[in-house]
């Protein structure tokens, strides 16, 4: 005589089954969950590029914390490649009340990393409210150009996703 009745028993395979399906399916989806936010962001930096024969006056403000790391420096020759390290720059930090600003002279023929923003895909992408009272300053030998606040970020032109570009010079 059997111990279990046919009814459980049935009770039992279904049960093993639908929890064998339900691993199955969960596996994958994790997976899913996990992987997907990191292959649909990246970061993107803004960068001034000196291509004078003569060093350029910039200053420009930043919030303190996100978006805006330390000024860091490279040749603009390679700017775009990634296999040559930012050099981080240690310019004197002016401080204000709610902002914080940089003045530092950039020799000829160098780029300097600024900002950066999280999947940035150009200037309506709605990140003008983080530069709301910011302002970028630079000085050449043929004269001064300012940006303030959303104007900074059009003033940036994209080289790829992951690089846009203020070209001085």
């Amino acid at each position: 005589m059997n111990k279990w009745p046919p009814n459980k028993r049935l009770a039992r395979s279904v049960r093993r089954r639908v929890i064998h399906r339900l691993r199955t399916a969960l596996v994958p989806l994790a997976l899913a969950v996990v992987l997907l936010p990191a292959g649909c962001s990246w970061t993107t930096w803004l960068v001034v590029a000196n291509r004078t024969n003569h060093p350029l006056h910039l200053e420009y403000t930043v919030h303190p914390g996100l978006f805006f790391p330390r000024p860091a420096a490279k040749a603009v020759r390679y700017m775009d490649n990634d296999d040559v390290p930012w050099k981080p720059l240690a310019p004197p930090a002016l401080i204000g009340d709610s902002a914080r600003g940089y003045a530092l002279v950039v020799p000829p023929d160098t780029a300097v990393r600024i900002y950066y923003l999280p999947t940035y895909t150009g200037p309506d992408a709605g990140y003008s409210a983080f530069f709301a009272g910011l302002h970028l300053t630079a000085e050449t030998t043929h004269g001064r150009v300012t940006y303030e606040g959303g104007e900074v970020l059009r003033a940036f032109r994209k080289v790829n996703r992951f690089l846009w570009v203020l070209e001085l010079g």
